[in-house]
C-alpha cells in the first residue's frame, strides 16, 4: 500500500468516527429527550390515577352515605307504622305513615380514612400506606372533626339559651315587682275585673298542670300497655329456646348448618363470664340467650321511646301554646280596657314567650332523662343472665382433664335447664322495677318544674292585675327603687352586649360554626347532583372489584 492510499484511508476513517460520534450525540440527546417525556407521561399517570382513586372512594362513599340514611329512613318509617297499628279503629294499611324526611336525610353519617389523613399531615411516613389523597376534605375526617365540635357547640348554646330565657324571665319579675307603687297597685282594677282576671290566670295555670299530669298519665300507659304488658310473654319465649341455643353452642365444629364451638372457644368465652372475640368472630352467650326475648321487646321498645313519647311531649306542648294564646287574647283584652302602659303590654309579651320557652326546656330536659336511662334499663337484661349464668361459666372454666368438654356441655345444658324458667322473668322484673323508678323520677320531676313555673307566671299575671291598695313601707319603697335602679344597669349592660362588634367569641363555638374551606368544598362536592357516578349493577361491581384493596382503609 502506498502512503497515500493509507492517508486516505486514515481520513475516511476519521470522517466515519466523527459521523458516528455525532450521530451517538443526537441518539443521546433524543433519549434525554425520551426519557423526559417518559417521566412527565408517569407523573401525569400517577395523577390521574390519584384522581381517579379518588373519585372512586368519594363515589363510593356518596352512596354508601345515601344508603344508610335511606335505611335510617326506612326504619323510621317502619316505626311510625308499628305505631300507627297500635290504633285498630284508624289504621289503614294502604296508607304509608307520615315520616319526619327532614330527620331521615339529616342522619350524619362519615366515611373517613384515618390512613389518609396522618399521611397528609406527615405521619406513618415509614409504613406502606395505599392512599392518594389530594387534601384533607377528601379523607373525611376534617368533616367529622367539624361535626364532633358542632355537637359539643349546639349543646353550649342549649345550655346558654335556656340560662339566658330563665335569667331574662326572672328580671322582668323583679322589674314587674319593682315598679308596682302604691298608687300603681290601686288604679289598676277595680275588685270584680280583678277577680274575674284572677279566675282566668287560674284557669290557665291549672289547664297546663293537668296537661302534663295527662302526658304523665299517657307515657305511664303507653310503656304499661306495649312493654310491660309483653315482657312475660318473651320471656317465656326465651325460656323455652333457651336448651335449643344451648344444644347449638355443644354442636360440632365441622356442622355444616350449625357449627358449634370448639373446646377452646367455648372455655375462653366461659373464663371471661360469656363473652371473647376472636380473630374470626364475637361470641356472647348472653346475648345468643337473650335474642329471642329482644326479639319481641327490641320492636316496641324503640317505636316507645324513639317516637311515641316524644310525640306525647310534642302534643302536650301544642295544647299548652294554643291555650297560652287564647289566655293571650283575653288578657289583652283586660289591659287594653284598663289603658295598660305600652312596657306593661310589652313584658306581658315577653314573660308569655319565656313561659313557653320554659315549657319547652323542661320537656327536652325530661326527653333526656328518658332516652338515657331507658338505655341504662335495656342493658340490664344481659347484665341479669350474666349474673344468672356465672356460677354456669365458673364451673366449665374450672374443668379439665379427660372427658371436660363432654361435662362442660352437661353442666351448662343443666344450669339453663334448672334455671330457664325464672333467670329470664328476673330480668324482666328488674328491667321493669327500672323503668318504673325512671318514670315516676320524670313525672315527679315535671310535676315540680311546673308547678314552679305556672305559680311565678300566675304571680307576674298577678302583678299586671294587683288591686291591693295597702301601703307599702318605707322600706318596701327604698329596696324597690334600689332593685329597680339595679335592673336598669343590667339592662344597658346586655344592650351594649349585643351591639358591640368587639365580643370575644369561645374559640370552641368559632370553630364549630366557621367550617374550614376544604371541609366547604368537599361538602359542595360530594351534594352535586350531576355526579357521574350511579348506582347500576355494572357500577355496583366495579366498586366490588377495584376498591377491595381499600377495604381496612375506611370505616362507615
Amino acid at each position: 500500500m502506498t502512503v497515500a492510499a493509507i492517508t486516505t484511508k486514515i481520513v475516511e476513517l476519521s470522517q466515519a468516527r466523527s459521523a458516528a460520534r455525532s450521530k451517538k450525540d443526537e441518539a443521546k440527546g433524543r433519549k434525554e429527550n425520551y426519557t423526559n417525556e417518559l417521566e412527565e407521561l408517569k407523573m401525569l399517570e400517577e395523577e390521574i390515577l390519584a384522581r381517579e382513586w379518588s373519585a372512586c372512594v368519594l363515589g363510593r362513599n356518596k352512596y354508601t352515605t345515601s344508603s344508610i340514611q335511606a335505611g335510617f329512613a326506612f326504619g323510621l318509617q317502619d316505626l311510625a307504622r308499628d305505631d300507627a297499628q297500635e290504633d285498630d279503629e284508624n289504621f289503614d294499611p294502604s296508607e304509608e305513615p307520615e315520616t319526619d324526611a327532614y330527620v331521615a336525610s339529616s342522619l350524619p353519617v362519615f366515611c373517613v380514612s384515618s390512613q389518609g389523613y396522618q399521611k397528609l399531615q406527615g405521619h406513618l411516613e415509614g409504613e406502606q400506606v395505599a392512599s392518594r389523597f389530594s387534601n384533607l376534605a377528601d379523607t373525611g375526617v376534617p368533616a367529622l372533626q367539624q361535626h364532633a365540635r358542632k355537637i359539643g357547640a349546639d349543646q353550649m348554646l342549649a345550655d346558654e339559651e335556656a340560662f339566658m330565657n330563665d335569667a331574662r324571665r326572672l328580671l322582668t319579675s323583679l322589674r314587674l315587682w319593682s315598679t308596682c307603687t302604691e298608687e300603681a297597685a290601686a288604679s289598676y282594677f277595680r275588685d270584680a275585673d280583678a277577680e274575674d282576671a284572677v279566675s282566668v290566670i287560674d284557669e290557665l295555670v291549672q289547664d297546663i298542670k293537668n296537661r302534663f299530669q295527662t302526658t304523665c298519665t299517657s307515657i305511664q300507659g303507653v310503656v304499661d300497655n306495649r312493654i310491660f304488658r309483653i315482657l312475660p310473654i318473651a320471656s317465656n319465649t326465651a325460656g323455652d329456646r333457651a336448651m335449643i341455643t344451648v344444644e347449638r353452642w355443644g354442636k360440632s365444629p365441622k356442622d355444616p348448618v350449625e357449627p358449634g364451638l370448639y373446646y377452646g372457644t367455648f372455655k375462653a368465652v366461659c373464663r371471661r363470664d360469656g363473652t371473647y372475640t376472636n380473630p374470626r368472630r364475637a361470641y356472647n352467650f348472653g346475648e345468643d340467650l337473650l335474642k329471642p326475648l329482644m326479639q319481641k321487646v327490641d320492636v316496641h321498645w324503640n317505636s316507645v321511646f324513639d317516637t311515641a313519647l316524644k310525640g306525647r311531649f310534642t302534643n302536650a306542648l301544642r295544647d299548652c301554646a294554643e291555650k297560652l294564646e287564647n289566655f293571650k287574647g283575653s288578657f289583652r283584652n283586660i289591659l287594653k280596657t284598663r289603658c295598660a302602659s305600652e312596657d306593661t303590654k310589652t313584658m306581658f309579651e315577653d314573660q308569655s314567650v319565656r313561659f313557653v320557652k320554659s315549657l319547652h326546656r323542661i320537656s327536652k330536659d325530661a326527653g333526656k332523662v328518658i332516652d338515657m336511662e331507658q338505655k341504662e334499663a335495656n342493658r340490664l337484661f344481659e347484665e341479669c343472665i350474666e349474673v344468672a349464668m356465672k356460677s354456669a361459666y365458673r364451673a366449665c372454666a374450672e374443668e379439665c382433664g379427660t372427658g371436660a368438654y363432654a361435662r362442660m356441655k352437661a353442666e351448662m345444658r343443666q344450669h339453663v335447664q334448672g334455671n330457664r324458667d325464672t333467670m329470664f322473668l328476673q330480668a324482666a322484673d328488674r328491667v321493669r322495677t327500672e323503668l318504673e323508678a325512671m318514670l315516676t323520677k320524670v313525672e315527679t320531676t315535671i310535676q315540680e318544674e311546673v308547678d314552679e313555673l305556672c305559680s311565678g307566671f300566675r304571680q307576674d299575671c298577678l302583678n299586671f292585675i294587683s288591686s291591693n291598695s295597702r301601703e307599702f313601707t318605707e322600706l318596701e319603697e327604698s329596696c324597690q327603687k334600689d332593685i329597680l335602679a339595679a335592673l336598669d344597669e343590667v339592662d344597658t349592660d346586655f344592650c351594649s352586649l349585643t351591639t358591640s362588634k368587639d365580643i370575644n367569641l369561645d374559640p370552641t363555638l368559632q370553630q364549630a360554626f366557621q367550617p374550614d374551606e376544604e371541609v366547604a368544598m368537599a361538602a359542595q362536592e360530594m351534594n352535586r347532583p350531576e355526579t357521574p357516578l350511579g348506582t347500576s349493577e355494572e357500577q355496583m361491581m366495579f366498586f366490588e372489584e377495584e376498591m377491595e384493596p381499600l377495604e381496612d382503609d375506611f370505616s362507615d
